[in-house]
């Protein structure tokens, strides 16, 4: 059975190039897929964070993600998909990862799941800024504006006036820097 199993999936991977190609929807539909199941890992880690540290989780996370992708990715392109020009680079947006994960299911233990991932949204101004900085990238007008608009949005959450403050919206918001330096460190490596 598994033998099947892995057969069918090596076909799966080998065709994959050519279904994309031909037909992008299937492309959009694998990235709205892979989009929606975050918000239910997300939903899990919440409910577990009541019975086990967040550094366990944390950890499982990344221990079955290894599981899955690593086999994956040697059977699709062999050792060489363990072979890098940028080491640094690429342990670096390991770690934001992780620091990103790590602050984001610690602040979702303390404050509502909707609070948080409305704070997540932060990274798109700080992407904006950082690609004009860093990459040296020509932002429009019209993405600053937007990245303004989602300024707002996040202070409205956080409440300038700190009445209904609480000290895990910092970690929803560090959760945003280092997902920003993920992405960044995704398009530098790109």
């Amino acid at each position: 059975m598994i033998r099947r199993l892995l057969h069918y999936t090596q076909k799966f991977w080998s065709l994959m190039p050519q279904l994309l190609s031909r037909n992008p929807t299937i492309g959009i539909a694998l990235i709205v897929t892979a989009m929606l199941v975050v918000p239910f890992m997300d939903a899990i880690a919440k409910l577990l964070s009541v019975r086990y540290p967040i550094l366990q989780l944390v950890w499982a996370r990344f221990f079955f993600q290894f599981l899955v992708v690593t086999p994956l990715a040697f059977w699709r392109h062999g050792p060489t998909a363990f072979v890098t020009k940028q080491p640094f680079l690429q342990v670096g947006r390991g770690l934001f990862l992780l620091g990103a994960t790590v602050c984001f299911w610690a602040a979702i233990k303390y404050i509502p799941l909707a609070d948080a991932i409305a704070l997540l949204f932060f990274d798109a101004v700080i992407i904006v800024a950082l690609s004009a900085l860093v990459l040296r990238e020509q932002v429009p007008a019209s993405r600053w504006f937007a990245a303004g608009l989602g300024l707002i949005g996040v202070l409205m959450i956080v409440r300038p006036g700190f009445e209904a403050f609480h000290w895990a919206i910092l970690l929803a918001l560090a959760a945003s820097v280092f997902f920003s330096m993920f992405i960044l460190s995704n398009r530098l490596l790109a």
